[in-house]
């Protein structure tokens, strides 16, 4: 790691839900008035920096020191827009900053440069490729339908540990997790956290794309009992009364026989009306002439579709293929 030390007396704004990392871009609506202030004296200096640190509590609207959290990051303003009476800005990450106490003109802070994490081994690069194959992971569970080659992207950034910090804004992390991040000062603690909270994001990821297509499924189930019931009553109306005179024969006087064709289409048919989708028959050489006995017996009104099919020889010619 680099040694620390210089000391700045520079203007601030504070920040409520949002952190700054190094290096990194972030756009600023301000419509605080001596945030708006900090900003005008920062543009008038010649090197136009100004740190950005992050409010403890969002709903103070006057943070003093204490209300800030003391690791932020000292910036660059890049853009500045007036717009509808707030300042709109686009600030660079520089490098972290710590807070140390108010200096005497107003807004501003005494603050000194903190060392930036230098430490390399093995064990760091392993690390960095595992966050690198789970960011692609998660981008895939975030968007599926979307190819996105998130390492390409991260790939325009350098460093591995500003590759770090961009990866950690791409996740719905609290502002204390994120200042975890900022706070780490050698890269094996960044990336571990990166790590660990890639982790969860991918898990809570996973089971809330489990818990949507189990909700698809049980919809399309609902839709598909939907679309069957009135198909199924309409089958039991058509084929009802058949089946009350068969099972009233069938009382009566059992039939011995189960070769006869009609009543066991009509067997076949009150199983079907279950699922009714289609009627499949299978003949072989002496079946039109079965199909000529059974195929009247079905009413008009039979709600479901016939498919034939014939098994013959090459020799025999059907009467069906006749016709």
């Amino acid at each position: 790691m680099t040694t620390a030390s210089e000391n700045l007396c520079i203007p601030i704004i504070p920040l409520k839900n949002t952190t700054l990392f190094p290096q990194l871009f972030l756009p600023i609506v301000v419509n605080r008035p001596l945030s708006i202030k900090a900003i005008e004296e920062a543009l008038a200096s010649e090197d136009k920096i100004i740190g950005v640190f992050v409010q403890k509590d969002a709903s103070i609207e006057k943070p003093g020191i204490n209300d800030l959290y003391n690791t932020g990051t000292l910036a660059v303003i890049k853009k500045m827009l007036h717009l509808n009476k707030l300042v709109h800005i686009m600030v660079q990450g520089i490098e972290r900053i710590e807070l140390i106490d108010v200096a005497k003109k107003e807004n501003y802070y005494n603050v000194h440069k903190l060392p930036q994490p230098s430490d390399t081994n093995a064990e760091i690069e392993a690390i960095h490729r595992a966050i690198l194959d789970l960011a692609a992971k998660m981008a895939k569970l975030v968007q599926p339908e979307i190819q996105v080659d998130v390492n390409y992207i991260i790939s325009e950034i350098n460093k591995p540990l500003d590759q770090a910090y961009l990866i950690s804004t791409l996740l719905s992390l609290s502002v204390e997790k994120e200042i975890k991040i900022l706070q780490a000062n050698t890269q094996i603690k960044v990336f571990h956290l990166v790590h660990d909270y890639l982790m969860h994001e991918i898990q809570v990821l996973q089971l809330r794309n489990r818990i949507t297509n189990q909700a698809k499924s049980e919809m399309s189930k609902q839709q598909l009992r939907a679309d069957l019931i009135p198909k199924i009553e309409a089958c039991r109306l058509a084929t009802g009364p058949h089946m009350r005179h068969r099972k009233a024969s069938s009382a009566t006087a059992p039939t011995t026989s189960t070769d006869d064709p009609i009543q066991r289409m009509k067997a076949a048919v009150g199983s079907i009306c279950e699922k009714p989708v289609i009627v499949g028959i299978g003949i072989s050489t002496g079946g039109p002439a079965a199909l000529t006995k059974m195929l009247p017996q079905l009413p008009a009104s039979f709600p479901c579709p016939i498919v034939l099919v014939q098994h013959r020889s090459e020799e025999h010619t059907s009467e069906l293929q006749s016709h």
